[in-house]
């Protein structure tokens, strides 16, 4: 039972500067659909944007802990 949060910052990119990834454990597909996983990444936009990566981190890794 696991996922794993992947922040990439890619400076080459000017309008985003960013690639985020979720990845799902075989274990927790049952309790992390797609769709929440989606809603996980966009929660993490606005701080992304702001270039406040840390903040990003900790309010993906905070909806994931309350999903799982």
């Amino acid at each position: 039972l696991g996922a794993v949060l992947l922040i990439a910052w890619d400076s080459t990119r000017p309008a985003r500067p960013y690639r985020l990834r979720l990845e799902v454990g075989a274990g927790a597909e049952g309790y992390l659909t797609d769709a929440m996983a989606g809603r996980v990444l966009e929660a993490m936009l606005p701080a992304l944007d702001r270039q406040a990566v840390g903040e990003a981190a900790r309010i993906g890794v905070d909806s994931l802990a309350r999903l799982l």
